[in-house]
């Protein structure tokens, strides 16, 4: 709007007082109107020209077309035509859906543009809807804009200087509350509806109340919003789904420490996932909903107690003595290429036999020695970094397992029945359209249906834990500690033992043992049984299996083996192996220092020029990383040559015209 039309106009709104950033607000005259909603500030990019704003949800162009006639010289005077007299609302107007177009003049009102980015797929589909966000001042800062097909939503912020939107979320980290600001100018008794969508918030708006939600749906309601509701009547519509149900749920949790007027409504008669939009679609009406809203499920709990005399005690059901127990969690660490995930296989195929695992000889606390034969069972195996056809199988025909009884989790099969909702390597594959990976925040539950199925269940591996979690934060205690109760119930509830294969730090920053698993230090808490998998020092390519924490026995000695042939070969036990310090040994690479690669090269190479690839093979040979190979080779200062299409290494004073590789 013109500057000039304002300051002709502005006579005819009520409460009008001046703002510090030079604007002014008042009383819109398109609603009723208590408090001051209306705001009006220069527009920073149009100089001349005026930003009107509505913070209760007017159409900005109903506002300024009521100032603009207001403006208007008259056939009786100058100024305000047949408007001059009036300062109270439109009593016609009723609040419209928001455009969430610019508020500027009209030649501004189109859409600013979307800044060029490298991703062309993103850029070049049409956007099927935004929702601008506006910050207490009514200026923008953020938008959400929902893609069409596939019903996807990107976030993007608004960059002032080059006046134009850029993909992710403002640079401040600030994420806001959709129209909240909005809402909160509506009259204090009035009721501020949450929900889970923007579509949903504009929808009821529209309807003429106040609502608002959070930016990126179900689950990511933020504690630092509830303050603003303090002493606000709410009430919350959840989606016709269980996410939805517990999106609303964790809102009411935070909100109860703010406010006592929690309400709850869930629209009658609309399908599965459906929400308020289409509740209102089916022809309810506003006061239907308010009238139909009842105070919120109370989540106070009755403390659940058990004399313990009541409880008969119970052995250890031991799947691997010392190791590997039911219903319990063990974690398995170690460093890449120590054969953790080849260790789980043979362990499996054992099971699928009923084969003895080896435990140490009564007689011989070194020599192996093996526990009764137990019953034939099944395993379930979720693995993310080896293929089922050329890495899992293979290794469980090498060690003997029965593969009818091991069970490969592809993925999650999205049905209405929840006993198909885990899928397993006996089943048909689905559409990809109806496949996505296993989220343990999600899917503990509909594991533990598909575990039931099996015969006689004994083992689940999850290798490893970290690609599975989902929205759980790995370095979060609290919900690491939730995740892995879940995943206790399960082991306990079906008496299997439960292996999750987790990784160690790149570093040796503490000198507790346990504190070297990557993640929280709720990994290694919550899991009764914690073993390290660490290079054997006296065999190049042998292995040591240790007991780095036992809850519920003596710790189990250490257990040396190795592979041989794709099959593991169980070696001896070594009750005085330390493992502390195996972990800060110098030694990576199945125990080779960089320092005694060095050593070997140098007398390898001598005066000669080797080719890159030849030293390579010879370094695979001798059972020397290649990482550590480019150590040693900055240590002795061997340069790199290329003679025609092959790289060669030399000593710098053998080398002309040296290139760096």
């Amino acid at each position: 709007m013109y500057e000039l039309t304002f300051h002709r106009g502005k006579f005819c709104l009520k409460n009008l007082s001046p703002l510090a950033n030079g604007g002014w607000k008042a009383c819109c005259p398109i609603h009723e109107d208590r408090r001051p909603s209306l705001v009006i500030y220069p527009d920073e990019r149009h100089p001349g020209y005026v930003v009107v704003r509505c913070m209760a949800g007017c159409e900005t162009q109903a506002v300024e077309a009521f100032i603009a006639d207001a403006a208007r010289p008259s056939a009786y005077g100058t100024g305000g035509g047949g408007r001059r007299t009036q300062i109270g609302p439109v009593r016609n107007a009723s609040p419209v859906r928001p455009s969430n177009a610019d508020f500027r003049h009209p030649d501004a009102r189109k859409e600013p543009p979307r800044l060029e980015t490298g991703n062309q797929n993103v850029k070049q589909q049409e956007a099927q809807t935004s929702y601008v966000y506006f910050n207490a001042v009514g200026k923008r800062y953020m938008r959400v804009v929902r893609r069409e097909p596939g019903k996807r939503f990107h976030v993007e912020h608004w960059d002032e200087p080059a006046g134009g939107w850029r993909p992710g979320g403002p640079p401040t980290g600030t994420r806001g509350v959709y129209r909240l600001h909005e809402a909160l100018a509506s009259a204090g008794d009035a009721p501020i509806f949450i929900v889970e969508g923007e579509k949903d918030v504009d929808r009821l708006w529209a309807e003429g109340l106040a609502a608002t939600c959070n930016v990126s749906g179900a689950g990511k309601w933020r504690d630092e919003y509830s303050p603003l509701l303090t002493d606000r009547r709410v009430v919350l519509i959840p989606d016709n789904d269980e996410p939805g149900r517990a999106h609303m749920n964790q809102v009411a949790a935070s909100l109860q420490r703010y406010t006592s007027q929690i309400h709850w409504f869930e629209p009658p008669g609309v399908p599965e996932k459906g929400d308020i939009s289409d509740w209102f679609d089916a022809g309810h009406t506003a006061a239907e909903l308010i009238a139909a809203a009842v105070p919120a499920p109370t989540r106070r709990g009755k403390v659940i107690m058990e004399r313990l005399s009541d409880v008969k005690p119970s052995e250890i059901d031991w799947i691997w003595p010392g190791r590997i127990a039911a219903g319990k969690i063990t974690l398995l660490c170690g460093h890449p290429q120590l054969g953790k995930s080849f260790l789980t296989l043979a362990v499996a195929a054992c099971l699928t036999q009923g084969w003895p695992l080896p435990v140490p000889h009564c007689d011989d606390p070194a020599a192996i020695g093996y526990a009764d034969n137990q019953v034939p069972g099944s395993v379930a195996v979720l693995s993310s970094e080896d293929n089922a056809a050329d890495t899992i199988v293979p290794r469980l025909m090498a060690n003997g397992g029965d593969l009818s009884r091991v069970f490969h989790i592809r993925g999650m099969r999205i049905v209405e029945r929840p006993s198909e909702a885990v899928r397993t390597a006996s089943e048909s594959r689905p559409t990809s359209a109806a496949e996505r990976i296993v989220c343990l925040s999600e899917d503990v539950e509909s594991i533990a249906d598909a575990l039931r199925t099996l015969e006689n269940p004994r083992l689940l591996v999850i290798d490893p834990i970290s690609a599975y979690l989902g929205d759980v934060d790995a370095n979060r205690n609290e919900a690491v500690r939730s995740l892995l109760a879940r995943i206790g119930g399960l082991a306990e509830s079906l008496k299997i033992g439960v292996v999750l294969i987790n990784h160690l730090r790149k570093s040796v920053a503490s000198a507790h043992t346990l504190h070297q698993a990557i993640g929280s230090l709720a990994f290694t808490a919550m899991a009764r049984l914690v073993q390290f998998v660490v290079a054997d020092p006296d065999t190049p390519q042998g292995s040591v299996l240790v007991t780095a924490k036992s809850n519920i026995s003596l710790p189990a000695p250490a257990l040396k083996y190795h592979i041989d042939e794709g099959r593991i070969s169980w070696d001896a036990f070594d009750p005085e192996f330390n493992l502390n310090d195996a972990l800060t040994s110098t030694r990576t690479d199945r125990g080779a220092s960089a320092a005694k690669i060095a050593a070997a090269l140098d007398a390898h190479l001598g005066e000669q020029q080797l080719p890159v690839l030849e030293l390579y093979d010879w370094a695979e040979q001798n059972g020397f990383g290649l990482s550590n190979l480019k150590v040693a080779k900055a240590m002795l200062g061997i340069k790199s040559r290329k003679v025609g299409k092959q790289w060669y290494w030399s000593r710098p004073e053998n080398s002309a015209e040296i290139q760096q590789e």
